[in-house]
């Protein structure tokens, strides 16, 4: 015997051990209590209100809501009470005043403190967009890997069904004396191969069910919830692509991460008004009534301003000047990231679908039925073990790349509509935040 052939029938040996790996629903049985069919728009649904990422995002807005309305609020008024008892030679003498004091803000600050809050919660509000954005990118990333996943997951459990059948076959016709003990041998360690791959792909949609479940049921992952698409690759829906480049630049001023950006020049804008506005001293007016033991009475009125002689505010200017220029600069380099990011996935795109259509109509009819025409004509004796497991690898890579190029086209689609800033959520007003005192 050779020794090629003595290395492969060890090699086959050591692998007969090998059992068929559990199916995917008794896999999922061991670890989940529940496998839940989820569609590509329910889950997006989902994000909206399960998220954690969302949730905090959307308390962070409600602070910077919060803090809007304590900009807008006016100084309280002070009440004093004073009393005075003086002795001496005439008798004993006091003094009593009661009285009131406001302070004016005659400089226009409150305004502009305002005006600052609100672009510190109108970029608060983007950044929710943004994650939202961010977030309905990834679940559909996640949920096209999961398609993937379980259409290659198909394409293993088709070949290794088809070796099972064909190694039966050959063990019947090794003790026929139709099959030499090197191609029974080599038959077993393709099946034992073929057997391993399917329980790696088995394990490969079990991981994308349990992200898939991290993104819209986060609450549900300790009580054993796995989710799967609800459909294959070829069911997804694909969003409207911009006519042109120049259409879907366009789309980067659109951007929430541009949009909060815009807000917090408006925000930082405002804030050097106030500082400026800080130099007029406030007025503070107080009024009230006295009482003196003699029993003469009357009213008290008092004005008090500070001098701005020494300090006038001018290193608050200066730094709030340095900020507005930051948040210009801040801008103009989140602008240039997200055309940057456009030309990037644009370019994806149609790299991709370019080989989609060919890929799709060229490849898949030719490879539909090669598996089990070479199956039967092995067992007929028209062809040759080799050839068989050529035409199984041929399959299987065939189907494989098929999905691969589906899902990342889909995905590379899904990176253009994120870039551009198209939000992809179901249409209604999801970046309102909770009230700042009912926020749950």
């Amino acid at each position: 015997m050779r020794s090629t052939e003595r290395l492969l029938i060890c090699a086959a040996l050591s692998l007969l051990g090998v059992q068929p790996p559990p199916a995917l629903a008794q896999a999922a049985g061991a670890g989940f209590s529940t496998v839940r069919r989820v569609s590509l728009e329910e889950g997006l649904r989902r994000l909206e209100t399960s998220n954690l990422e969302v949730r905090l995002a959307r308390h962070g807005l409600a602070s910077a809501r919060a803090l809007t309305t304590r900009a807008g609020a006016r100084t309280n008024p002070g009440f004093s009470a004073v009393h005075e008892e003086l002795g001496g030679d005439g008798g004993d003498y006091t003094e009593t005043i009661l009285s009131f004091a406001q302070t004016l803000e005659i400089g226009g600050q409150r305004g502009l403190r305002v005006n600052a809050a609100r672009g510190t919660a109108g970029a608060a509000e983007a950044r929710v967009d943004a994650e939202r954005l961010r977030l309905a990118f990834e679940w559909r990333r996640a949920y096209a890997r999961a398609a993937q996943a379980e259409e290659d997951l198909g394409v293993l459990a088709a070949t290794t069904e088809e070796f099972r059948r064909v190694e039966r076959a050959g063990t019947v016709r090794f003790a026929e004396g139709d099959v030499s003990r090197f191609d029974r041998s080599r038959l077993r360690i393709e099946r034992a191969r073929y057997e391993t791959l399917l329980t790696q792909a088995e394990l490969r949609v079990l991981e994308a069910g349990r992200e898939l479940a991290m993104l819209v049921a986060p609450d549900s992952l300790g009580q054993g919830l796995l989710v799967l698409p609800d459909g294959g690759l070829g069911e997804m829906a694909r969003p409207a692509v911009p006519a042109t480049l120049e259409a879907a630049l366009l789309g980067a001023s659109r951007r929430p991460e541009v949009v909060a950006a815009d807000a917090q020049v408006e925000a930082a804008r405002a804030a050097l008004g106030l500082q400026r506005r800080e130099r007029v001293p406030d007025l503070t007016l107080s009024g009230g009534y006295k009482h003196q033991s003699d029993g003469r009475t009357g009213a008290v009125l008092g004005l008090a301003i500070p001098l701005p002689l020494w300090n006038r505010n001018q290193g608050e200017i200066a730094a709030a000047s340095a900020e507005l220029d930051a948040a210009l600069e801040r801008r103009a380099l989140t602008l240039a990231r997200a055309e940057n990011e456009i030309l990037g996935a644009w370019e994806t795109w149609s790299a991709y679908e370019a080989r989609r259509e060919l890929l799709a109509g060229g490849l898949l009819p030719d490879s539909e039925g090669l598996l089990a025409s070479a199956r039967v004509a092995y067992e007929e004796g028209e062809m040759s073990l080799l050839e068989l497991l050529d035409a199984a690898d041929a399959y299987r890579s065939a189907r494989e790349a098929l999905h691969r190029l589906l899902a990342d086209s889909l995905i590379a689609l899904y990176e253009l509509e994120r870039a551009t800033g198209r939000l992809v959520a179901p249409a209604q007003n999801l970046s309102s935040a909770p009230s700042a005192g009912g926020a749950r």
